[in-house]
This record gives C-alpha cells, sequence and structure tokens, in this order.
C-alpha cells in the first residue's frame, strides 16, 4: 500500500478515535449551585445552620495541631476514617444498570483520591505539589444492610424514576444516613432545563428528619467508576460530589457560578478563583483572580475535568464536616456504626442472590418467541431455574437466557428461582407477557368513544410500570361529545415517569391507505413555557406490541391545550380545548393484529389528559402534512404594534391560527377558515397587548406549529 496513504488512514483513524472519545466523555457541570441558591430562598433558616457549621469549622481547625489534620501519624490516631456506602443503582433495564464491576472501580478511584494514591498525583503542578492532602478517609461498600442482612452495598433497582435523577428518588430507596453514605446512581439528571453531572447537599442543608432522606450523592450512571459505560475523564465525578456532603463548596465559592466572578470557598490555602469555565477547559496557568498568583484548577471541587487533588485545608474542613453533630455525621464513622454496617472486616459471608430479570418484548403474537434474561443480583448464582405458563414451548429452564414459545393467548406468568449456597430467592411475575389471540379483536374501520366499559377492561391495557396512582382509567364523567374518554390522571406525576394505553387489535388487510384520528384535552401546572415538557407519543405495531413505530408525537404547549390549569383538570364536553389530530399509516400496516400504543410522558409539571373518538379508517385524501414545508415566519422580531404571520401551503387546506399568552391560554383567532396552496402573509395587530413573550399558533388540517412572539413596543 502507498506510504502516503496508509499515514493518511491512520491519522483519519486517530481523528475518528478522538471524536468518538469526545462523544463519550461529554463534560457535564455539577447541580449544586443552582440548587444552594433555590434552597435558601425557600428555607433561609437553612443559612442559619450553615453559619453554624462555618463557626465550628474555624474552632476546630484552630483548637487542633496542624500535625493532627496534616499527617497520618501523630497523637490523635482519630483522624481516620472509615465510612460505609450504599450504591442504589436506579435503572430501567437498560445500560443505566451498571455492573458491580464499574462500581468497584468508582470505590478504588474513591480510595486513591482521598487518600492521595492516585496516580496522577504526580502531574500536580509545582505550586500546589506541597499542600496536596492525604485526607485518610476510606470508603467502603457495606456488608450489612439495616435490617441486619447480608449485602454487597449494591442495590441494582428497577424503577423509572432513573430517567428523573432527582430528589424524587432519594427518599424511595434511602439508608439511614447515620450509617451508610447514600450514592443514587441515574440514567438522567436535569436542574431546571440543563443536564448535570451529579450533586449532592451541604451538611446545613440536609439537618434534621425531613432532610436525612435527601442526603447523599445522585450521580449519572455514565460518571461512575472508569469502566463500563464511564471512562477516566468522566471518572472524578464521585469524588467531587462526596466532597459536597463533607462541607466543601466549590473553589469560586457558594454565591456564584464558574467564570462569573472571583470567589472564595473559605478554605485558606486554595487561591480566591473564578473557576474553570466552560466546564470541562483545564488551563493550568488560570490567574485572573490575583496575577501572577495561579489558581487551584487541577482541584477535585473544580470543574475542570484534570483535578487530581485536595489540599490540606480542604481536609480540615472535612474533619470539621465529620466531627459535627449536623446530619448525623459524627456517626457515621464510629467503630460501633463499622461493625454494624459490616465495614470493620469482621463480615466474610457470601450473599444469597436477588432474584430479577427481563425480556425483549412484553407484548408478542400467538406463537412467537421471547428471550428472556436472568438480571439477579447481589449474590452469585449457582443455579437458577425458570417456570413458564399454559402454552410456554417449555415449561422450565435452567438456562441464564432461554427463549421460550407462546401459543396461549392471553396473560402469562414467569417465575424465576435463582440460587446459591447461601440461600434462594424467587421472582414470580403475573401477567408479565401477553400473547395476542391469532384473530384480531376487530375490523377497520372502528371508532372508540369509551362508552363501552367491558371493553376497555377487557381490551384495552392501561400499563402503569411504577405501580403508583398515575395512570390510563376510563373516565365516565366527561368526553368529547360523550360522558366518557380515556382519561390519565396524571396531576403531579414525577418528571420522566411514562404512562402506557395499548389499543385492541385491529385487522387492516383489506387494504387501501388507512389513517388513524383521536381527539385530546390537556393542561398543565406549569406556569412558564419553559417548564411545559409534557409529551404524548403515538405508535402502531404489525407485531401484536412487540415492535413499536412512532407515528405522531404531541409536546408541551401542544399537548397543554387548556393551558395553565392549577387544580385537576376535567375538560368540557364539545368546549374548544378539545384538539383533532390525523395521522396517515406508513403502507405496511395492511395487516391484521395492528396495535396502537399511546405513551404520555410526564414533564414534572403534569396535568390530567384526556383522549376520545379515537377512529382507524380509510384515509379520504388527507395526506400527511410535513410542518417543515410549512416555513413558519414571524416578523419583525422583536415585534412593534404589529406582526406578519407568513407561511406556506402545499395544498389546500383548513387553516386557524390563534395566539396564545405565555400559560397556553388563547387569546384571539386571527384566522380560522379554508385556504388555498400557496404563500400567504397575515398582519395581526398588537396594539392592546402588553409588551412581552406570547405564542402563535399555526393549525394546518389536524395538524400545527407553535412559535413565540415578543412584543416590544416602544
Amino acid at each position: 500500500m502507498n506510504p502516503t496513504l496508509v499515514k493518511s488512514l491512520l491519522l483519519f483513524a486517530a481523528i475518528l478515535t478522538s471524536i468518538i472519545s469526545y462523544a463519550q466523555q461529554q463534560p457535564l457541570p455539577c447541580g449544586n449551585g443552582p440548587l444552594d441558591a433555590k434552597l435558601i430562598a425557600a428555607h433561609p433558616e437553612i443559612q442559619v445552620k450553615m453559619d453554624s457549621l462555618e463557626a465550628f469549622t474555624k474552632r476546630f481547625i484552630a483548637n487542633h495541631k496542624p500535625s493532627q489534620i496534616t499527617t497520618r501519624s501523630g497523637e490523635d490516631t482519630a483522624f481516620e476514617y472509615t465510612i460505609p456506602v450504599v450504591f442504589h443503582i436506579i435503572h430501567n433495564y437498560g445500560p443505566e444498570d451498571i455492573s458491580d464491576s464499574q462500581v468497584v472501580s468508582e470505590m478504588t478511584i474513591l480510595n486513591q483520591d482521598y487518600n492521595k494514591l492516585n496516580p496522577d498525583t504526580a502531574e500536580v503542578i509545582p505550586q500546589f505539589k506541597s499542600i496536596a492532602a492525604n485526607c485518610h478517609i476510606t470508603f467502603k461498600l457495606a456488608q450489612i444492610d439495616p435490617n441486619g442482612n447480608c449485602t454487597t452495598g449494591i442495590e441494582h433497582i428497577h424503577d423509572l424514576l432513573t430517567y428523573d435523577g432527582g430528589d424524587n428518588v432519594k427518599p424511595l430507596y434511602d439508608w439511614p444516613r447515620n450509617q451508610y453514605l447514600n450514592i443514587w446512581s441515574v440514567a438522567a439528571i436535569k436542574i431546571g432545563n440543563n443536564d448535570v453531572a451529579g450533586y449532592a447537599y451541604f451538611p446545613s442543608e440536609v439537618d434534621g428528619v425531613f432532610g436525612a432522606a435527601y442526603d447523599g450523592v445522585i450521580i449519572l450512571s455514565s460518571f461512575v467508576g472508569n469502566i463500563g459505560t464511564s471512562d477516566p475523564y468522566t471518572s472524578r465525578a464521585v469524588t467531587h460530589e462526596i466532597g459536597h456532603t463533607m462541607n466543601l463548596y466549590h473553589p469560586w465559592g457558594a454565591t456564584n457560578s464558574p467564570g462569573v466572578a472571583c470567589g472564595d470557598d473559605n478554605v485558606e490555602d486554595t487561591p480566591p478563583t473564578e473557576g474553570s469555565y466552560p466546564v470541562g477547559n483545564c488551563n493550568l496557568s488560570l490567574d485572573h483572580c490575583n496575577p501572577p498568583v495561579i489558581e487551584n484548577v487541577q482541584n477535585y471541587m473544580d470543574y475542570s475535568y484534570c483535578s487530581k487533588m485536595f489540599t490540606n485545608g480542604q481536609k480540615a474542613r472535612m474533619y470539621a464536616a465529620l466531627n459535627d453533630s449536623q446530619s448525623e455525621r459524627i456517626e457515621l464513622w464510629s467503630p460501633a456504626n463499622l461493625a454494624a454496617t459490616g465495614v470493620d472486616g469482621s463480615v466474610t459471608a457470601t450473599c444469597s442472590p436477588k432474584a430479577d430479570f427481563t425480556s425483549n418484548y412484553r407484548f408478542v403474537c400467538n406463537e412467537s418467541s421471547v428471550l428472556f434474561t436472568d438480571m439477579s443480583w447481589r449474590g452469585a448464582e449457582t443455579g437458577r431455574t425458570w417456570l413458564f405458563g399454559k402454552g410456554a414451548s417449555i415449561a422450565t429452564s435452567t438456562l441464564k437466557n432461554p427463549s421460550v414459545t407462546f401459543d396461549s393467548s392471553g396473560w402469562q406468568t414467569v417465575t424465576l428461582i435463582s440460587t446459591n449456597a447461601a440461600g434462594t430467592d424467587t421472582l414470580v411475575q403475573k401477567n408479565y407477557i401477553y400473547v395476542s389471540p391469532p384473530i384480531s379483536d376487530f375490523v377497520a374501520p372502528f371508532t372508540e368513544d369509551f362508552s363501552n366499559a367491558a371493553r376497555f377492561n377487557d381490551q384495552w391495557f392501561s400499563l402503569n410500570p411504577e405501580g403508583n396512582v398515575y395512570k390510563w382509567v376510563r373516565d365516565s364523567t366527561t368526553g368529547y361529545n360523550s360522558s366518557s374518554s380515556a382519561m390519565l390522571y396524571n396531576f403531579g406525576d414525577f418528571f420522566g415517569d411514562y404512562k402506557d394505553l395499548i389499543s385492541p387489535s385491529f385487522d387492516l388487510s383489506a387494504g387501501g391507505s388507512y389513517q388513524l384520528s383521536f381527539v385530546y384535552s390537556g393542561a398543565t401546572q406549569a406556569s412558564n413555557i419553559n417548564d411545559i415538557n409534557d409529551s404524548l407519543k403515538v405508535y402502531a405495531s404489525y407485531t401484536c406490541g412487540s415492535r413499536w413505530i412512532p407515528i405522531l408525537t404531541i409536546a408541551g404547549v401542544q399537548l397543554a391545550n387548556a393551558g395553565l390549569w392549577p387544580t385537576n383538570y376535567v375538560p368540557a364536553a364539545n368546549s374548544t380545548n378539545w384538539t383533532f389530530v390525523t395521522a396517515k399509516l406508513p403502507g405496511l400496516f395492511d395487516k391484521a393484529k395492528i396495535r396502537f400504543k399511546f405513551e404520555a410522558v410526564s414533564g414534572g409539571s403534569s396535568n390530567n389528559l384526556f383522549l376520545d373518538n379515537i377512529n382507524v379508517s380509510i384515509a379520504t385524501g388527507i395526506s400527511q402534512i410535513n410542518m417543515g414545508d410549512v416555513s413558519l415566519k414571524i416578523y419583525p422580531d422583536p415585534a412593534g404594534e404589529s406582526a406578519t404571520i407568513s407561511y406556506h401551503l402545499t395544498e389546500d387546506n383548513s387553516v386557524k391560527i390563534e395566539l396564545l399568552d405565555i400559560s397556553g391560554r388563547v387569546i384571539s383567532q386571527p384566522v380560522n377558515s379554508n385556504q388555498q396552496a400557496g404563500d400567504h402573509a397575515i398582519l395581526i395587530d398588537n396594539t392592546t397587548l402588553a409588551n412581552g413573550i406570547y405564542l402563535v399558533r399555526l393549525w394546518i388540517g389536524g395538524v400545527y406549529e407553535v412559535k413565540k412572539l415578543v412584543i416590544a413596543k416602544n
């Protein structure tokens, strides 16, 4: 091969590897700052506790010899700490269900970082080498749980709150914080609309009985350890967050964000800094605050993503926090607790397994195969037994991942028995797999107005993975043009929770083009448009529900068509709060056993959602509208006394333009008529409107688009 070509290929490969590596290592900030400000604003009494802990910290440091704080040897051996840890892996059987090995790699990193054993400590720049601290804090996975049972210190918990990644998940799975440092690993964390790597509260913020359930670290699963879904670049995030639990601030302090202004973290040997910004910027020459004094960019509490050290001053603050009663820190490392949690070396027992499993499908056609996966955890299995219900091709199996075919319709029960020398655990999942009958439930055309209660109960499926009160039900008090509808009780559901409503099966094999139409009515509790994040995703399946193809998504203000509603929302029949939607089905949906799925995803400020008049019929000249072809524009931006709305119609159609306030309520309707294909421009009068942000909603047929209108009159 040509040497020049070889060099070019090698260079391309190196660049590609770099790009892939960067994509896997996207740096994210800590959520501590914005949460602190919000929490203290809501509970100003917290500041009193923070001041109290700060005063104790100063006294503690002043009253102890430097040797007792900065060296392992000395008169007082109490300055060596062991902290019991429990990881709660919150997952939905995806990559966020990280392995125990990945957690163990994180424990290794923590013990290296807090004992100055990290290999990259040699890379600390000369200005800070002399104050890089060996903190003599050791972290150990708990061996005894709060009930006195065997544990590995790693809990694998199936919960859709993994996508919420906020305080909602903590109280459900917290262990006593005076015995364990709780770490929750999740799939996603948002503070407002921003993704963050993790966060933890200061001891003063979670002091008291109420705060105990929120004490600890919540972290993205992809930022745990340095193997599996994580990597070395993101591996110091847990080190950072645990620093917060022991009263360490960001180096720029607690009153601003990185890159905004110089700040101080109340640590004598860390220079004032404005911090690394943007996140992941490792500038080892940073000296913005007091040139030419170099700032401690390599500190674990910075955002540089090249952190390698704590300082002796930070070590002293952590010791003070561990010796104070706030949030029961002083109890955490006591000899009695180390024995109670089994981290004193006295426990060597093997735990019994915890049975758990998942499958590739939950809805299948008759005589279809399902692959089951053993997800048992805690103790390593030495054996297992699967039990399958009626119509299964095999009644039992000892394989780790058996494949089973079902030829009996209806709900199937699946059982897994996991065992080792320490014990046995059994998991029975009733109504786990649904096998469709060989014949479709209905032949299209078909309309569902939910007046038939028996049909809803027998042939519609309301799936509620969380098992909570938020779910699809048949409402017999209100509907579009009757007294019935399908209602999702969604008032106050957690962010990221999803609830599925799955239709009966339909026979569309007669041929022709089919369409799905329905009306919906929804509202929101959010008063700000940026907080309206609910969505309704509609899918179709020609495989009885084993695979789903998206056909329609309605989200945000479009879904909350009734606008702001602070109480439980219920629409009136035939009101303007019902919206008609039509979606043409792709050509492949010309078969029997077609099902539809309505998947509602909570945005955190949700309210109730209603569906009615679900119709499956032959398309009558209705084409699928691509709003990208409409070219909706609003100008000028910002607008003054008037604004122009322009758009393009690819065919003759019905057009409606609505002006909404920021809460989503309709103010006016400048256009509601049939229009011919071509370009259109509509002038709207803003003279009676106050300056501010509004929304323009353009309807074309049953589809619409929303754009922001800013009015700023002189």
